[in-house]
């Protein structure tokens, strides 16, 4: 059976529409498969404007005070025990954990000692234990050092008997 040129073009026509509507008819039944974004997805932003509270404040001439609390730890009752401690233990680490852990007062988590910290003792005192200069001359005569010896300002002078 031989088939003619026509008739052959006419077969490949045929076979060509027939490939046609069966991929159509695949492409119909297949779903479209979405893919999700890698990561949390984005959350949307509500945005809320808030109006300031606006204060009037009165105008004072009063200095604001800059930093908070301060312990005056040259006070007799608080200077005493600190010193006596670390002439005893010769380490001021030592002496400031000792500190802290004694003279706390049974049943509450805060002592005496606690806002006490290291560097203010590795200032007073030397690495041995021994008290420096500037505050030797503070602790034996009881009166303030001037700012510009030390650069520091000490607010209550020592009473000895």
């Amino acid at each position: 059976m031989s088939l003619s040129k026509e008739e052959m073009q006419q077969s490949v026509a045929r076979d060509f529409e027939t490939l046609k509507t069966k991929m159509d008819e695949e492409a119909a039944l297949q779903v479209e498969v979405v893919k999700r974004p890698v990561g949390r997805p984005r959350g949307t932003l509500k945005a809320t404007l808030l109006t300031p509270k606006v204060e009037e404040e009165e105008p004072t001439s009063k200095k604001l005070k800059v930093r908070g609390h301060y312990t005056n730890w040259f006070e007799p009752s608080l200077w005493d025990p600190i010193y006596d401690v670390v002439r005893k233990h010769r380490n001021i680490n030592n002496a400031c954990k000792y500190l802290k852990m004694m003279y706390k007062k049974p049943g509450e988590s805060y002592g005496t000692y606690e806002k006490l910290s290291r560097g203010s003792m590795y200032e007073w005192f030397t690495s041995t234990g021994e008290l420096k200069d500037a505050y030797k001359k503070y602790v034996d005569e009881g009166f303030p050092i001037s700012k510009e010896e030390t650069n520091i300002v000490l607010f209550y002078p020592i009473i000895k008997n």
